[in-house]
Protein backbone atom coordinates (compact mmCIF):
# COMPACT_ATOMS: atom_id res chain seq x y z
CA UNK A 1 0.00 0.00 0.00
CA UNK A 2 2.79 2.02 0.96
CA UNK A 3 4.35 0.98 -2.62
CA UNK A 4 0.74 2.67 -4.44
CA UNK A 5 0.55 5.63 -2.09
CA UNK A 6 4.59 6.58 -3.65
CA UNK A 7 3.83 5.83 -7.33
CA UNK A 8 0.77 7.95 -6.61
CA UNK A 9 2.75 10.69 -5.28
CA UNK A 10 5.92 10.23 -8.04
CA UNK A 11 3.25 10.19 -10.58
CA UNK A 12 1.50 13.42 -9.20
CA UNK A 13 4.94 15.14 -9.08
CA UNK A 14 5.94 13.94 -12.63
CA UNK A 15 2.66 15.21 -14.00
CA UNK A 16 3.41 18.45 -12.26
CA UNK A 17 6.55 18.62 -13.70
CA UNK A 18 4.93 17.59 -16.98
CA UNK A 19 2.80 20.70 -17.29
CA UNK A 20 5.67 23.16 -15.94
CA UNK A 21 7.70 21.72 -19.00
CA UNK A 22 4.86 22.55 -21.12
CA UNK A 23 4.34 25.85 -19.87
CA UNK A 24 7.73 26.48 -20.30
CA UNK A 25 7.69 25.28 -24.00
CA UNK A 26 4.90 27.25 -24.70
CA UNK A 27 6.62 30.59 -23.38
CA UNK A 28 9.55 29.21 -25.54
CA UNK A 29 7.71 29.27 -28.31
CA UNK A 30 6.04 32.42 -28.09
CA UNK A 31 9.66 34.20 -27.45
CA UNK A 32 11.09 32.53 -30.79
CA UNK A 33 7.63 34.00 -32.11
CA UNK A 34 7.82 37.79 -31.10
CA UNK A 35 12.06 37.08 -32.09
CA UNK A 36 11.07 35.89 -35.60
CA UNK A 37 8.72 39.21 -35.51
CA UNK A 38 11.14 41.35 -34.81
CA UNK A 39 13.78 40.18 -37.88
CA UNK A 40 10.75 40.77 -39.93
CA UNK A 41 10.00 43.86 -39.06
CA UNK A 42 14.13 44.80 -38.87
CA UNK A 43 14.79 43.08 -42.26
CA UNK A 44 12.14 45.63 -43.38
CA UNK A 45 13.53 48.54 -41.40
CA UNK A 46 15.96 49.79 -44.54
CA UNK A 47 13.30 49.56 -46.96
CA UNK A 48 11.26 51.87 -44.68
CA UNK A 49 13.71 54.22 -44.05
CA UNK A 50 14.39 54.24 -47.83
CA UNK A 51 11.11 55.20 -48.71
CA UNK A 52 10.90 57.40 -45.98
CA UNK A 53 13.97 59.58 -46.85
CA UNK A 54 12.27 59.46 -50.49
CA UNK A 55 9.60 61.32 -49.31
CA UNK A 56 11.67 63.76 -47.55
CA UNK A 57 13.44 64.65 -50.38
CA UNK A 58 10.43 65.23 -52.57
CA UNK A 59 8.65 67.52 -49.95
CA UNK A 60 12.19 69.58 -49.30
CA UNK A 61 11.64 70.02 -53.32
CA UNK A 62 8.21 70.81 -52.75
CA UNK A 63 9.22 73.49 -50.47
CA UNK A 64 11.61 74.74 -52.38
CA UNK A 65 8.98 75.09 -55.15
CA UNK A 66 6.45 76.51 -52.89
CA UNK A 67 9.64 79.21 -52.03
CA UNK A 68 10.27 80.25 -55.15
CA UNK A 69 6.45 80.37 -56.17
CA UNK A 70 6.27 83.04 -53.27
CA UNK A 71 9.12 85.41 -53.84
CA UNK A 72 7.65 85.11 -57.42
CA UNK A 73 4.38 86.83 -56.31
CA UNK A 74 6.35 89.17 -54.12
CA UNK A 75 8.51 90.26 -57.26
CA UNK A 76 5.31 90.65 -59.23
CA UNK A 77 3.38 92.74 -56.02
CA UNK A 78 5.73 94.75 -56.22
CA UNK A 79 6.27 95.94 -59.36
CA UNK A 80 2.33 96.45 -59.54
CA UNK A 81 2.75 98.88 -56.62
CA UNK A 82 5.04 100.63 -58.54
CA UNK A 83 2.99 100.78 -61.69
CA UNK A 84 0.27 101.93 -59.80
CA UNK A 85 2.20 104.62 -57.53
CA UNK A 86 3.36 105.51 -61.27
CA UNK A 87 -0.42 105.80 -62.46
CA UNK A 88 -1.11 108.01 -59.11
CA UNK A 89 1.63 110.00 -59.84
CA UNK A 90 0.47 110.24 -63.71
CA UNK A 91 -3.41 111.09 -62.22
CA UNK A 92 -2.23 113.77 -60.40
CA UNK A 93 -0.02 114.80 -63.05
CA UNK A 94 -3.21 115.32 -65.22
CA UNK A 95 -4.97 116.81 -62.27
CA UNK A 96 -2.57 119.69 -61.95
CA UNK A 97 -2.54 120.18 -66.15
CA UNK A 98 -6.45 120.56 -66.17
CA UNK A 99 -6.18 122.73 -63.60
CA UNK A 100 -4.21 124.46 -64.95
CA UNK A 101 -5.46 124.77 -68.41
CA UNK A 102 -9.04 125.48 -66.63
CA UNK A 103 -7.26 129.03 -64.77
CA UNK A 104 -5.46 129.61 -68.68
CA UNK A 105 -9.26 129.49 -69.92
CA UNK A 106 -10.74 131.28 -67.45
Amino acid sequence: KTENINLKNTLKEMFEENKRLSASLTASVDEKNRIRQIAISATNLPAQIEKANAKITSLEAQLQTAAMSKLNVEVECRQAQDKMRQMETLLEQMREAREKYEKSTE
